[in-house]
């Protein structure tokens, strides 16, 4: 979406990867814990850790915005353990917040990750879905998105379009309690660059002998670097396997089930890739 004439995502580089979570000095940044921050209380933000100084983070990250586009875009992965939080912040400040959740199954991710205890990360991220999972609905506009569903989509740039529409237009999704109007944010039309290009990966792995050994085979560039091999305990491989399947994934495969399988919080925000876009 960095391409887009209506949309500014804070300046990218090799060391901040366009995180604002490495742009402010109000909250403990996750770069020093990258496999483990979900499951430490510390990281863990709500309504009930604000303070008014806090809104300092807004000059600390328009440094790193073009305040001349109507839609600025924060990604730290962390922020789906302080979206609460993050919401009261905006309230406070009288500005508008859409939250747009990205899910992918945690083995690809964890590919990547090679510093990271392969139990350890799965935990951490069934940990950051599950808190999701409770909160979700306390959120006065937010997006649920499984990767896969949109990687399937025949042009998945149409999604960016589709997003943008509804950040554009009155709250589609609200808390049951506070209904709020959207702002016009005066989006020109469902139009995105040319230039935007997005890779589809074709990260696939198999239980080695009926081990609780899973081995990677990759098809794309997203491969060249990366383990090559994950081992889980029989006892976490079992547990793991029966939170992930809540969420329609498997460790024993890359094959994953349609968004119906999720749980009940999560579908209520399921964009509806087959009728919408």
């Amino acid at each position: 979406a960095e391409n887009h004439e209506d949309v500014s995502i804070q300046n990218a580089s090799v060391r901040f990867e366009g995180e604002g979570q490495h742009l402010q000095t109000v909250y403990a940044v996750a770069r020093q814990r990258p496999c483990d921050y979900a499951l430490v209380p510390d990281y863990y933000m709500s309504e009930k850790d604000f303070h008014p100084n806090q809104i300092r983070i807004f000059k600390e990250w328009n440094i790193h915005w073009n305040l001349s586009k109507p839609i600025l875009v924060e990604k730290s992965p962390p922020n789906i353990i302080k979206s609460r939080w993050l919401q009261y912040l905006y309230d406070f400040a009288n500005k508008e917040v859409h939250f747009v959740f990205l899910m992918r199954h945690p083995m690809p991710i964890l590919m990547k990750l090679t510093k990271c205890e392969p139990e350890t990360y799965v935990e951490n991220w069934l940990t950051m879905l599950e808190t999701l999972e409770k909160e979700i609905d306390s959120l006065h506009s937010a997006y649920f998105i499984r990767y896969e569903d949109w990687m399937d989509l025949k042009d998945p740039r149409q999604l960016v379009n589709t997003l943008l529409s509804h950040v554009r237009a009155p709250y589609i999704f609200h808390s049951k309690n506070r209904q709020r109007p959207g702002r016009n944010l005066g989006f020109r039309g469902n139009r995105y660059s040319k230039h935007l290009s997005i890779t589809k990966p074709s990260i696939t792995w198999t239980r080695e002998n009926n081990s609780n050994t899973f081995r990677f085979f990759c098809g794309s560039q997203d491969c060249r670097r990366g383990r090559r091999s994950v081992s889980f305990s029989s006892h976490a491989a079992a547990t793991l396997e029966r939170r992930l399947n809540r969420f329609g994934y498997s460790l024993n495969s890359s094959k994953v089930t349609r968004s119906k399988t999720l749980p009940e919080s999560l579908k209520r925000h399921v964009i509806d890739l087959d009728q919408r876009l």
